[in-house]
């Protein structure tokens, strides 16, 4: 398990904001072509709603994002979610997971480059 970076979050009625997170080579986590990617609360919290989209390293704003999966209902809950591969470049990971449970949820962000 590779823990991201907490971006925009809420739970029980707090919250936080935080804009797209740029890549940080030095926090890259390195995968083949074709690795399955596997998502999931660290607590094991079930997951309702969830997206998944990729920017270009270079893409530092994210106005050019790559949709890699999502649902947009609540039930049934998921415990993991495994979004479409990823294609060889160098990415900006961004998973937003909404608990099943409606208390809240958070997009976490990750650096990955990805050899062919």
């Amino acid at each position: 398990m590779v823990p991201g970076v907490l971006g925009t979050s809420t739970l029980d009625d707090a919250g936080s904001d935080a804009p797209w997170i740029p890549f940080l080579p030095e926090r890259a986590v390195s995968i083949a072509a074709g690795t399955r990617v596997v998502i999931r609360f660290g607590d094991g919290t079930g997951i309702g709603r969830w997206q998944v989209q990729l920017a270009a390293a270079a893409d530092r704003n994210a106005i050019r994002t790559i949709g890699l999966g999502g649902r947009e209902t609540d039930l049934p809950s998921r415990q993991a979610v495994e979004p479409e591969p990823l294609p060889p470049g160098c990415w900006v990971l961004a998973a937003t997971l909404s608990r099943s449970d409606r208390r809240g949820g958070g997009v976490t962000y990750w650096s990955v480059a990805v050899t062919p």
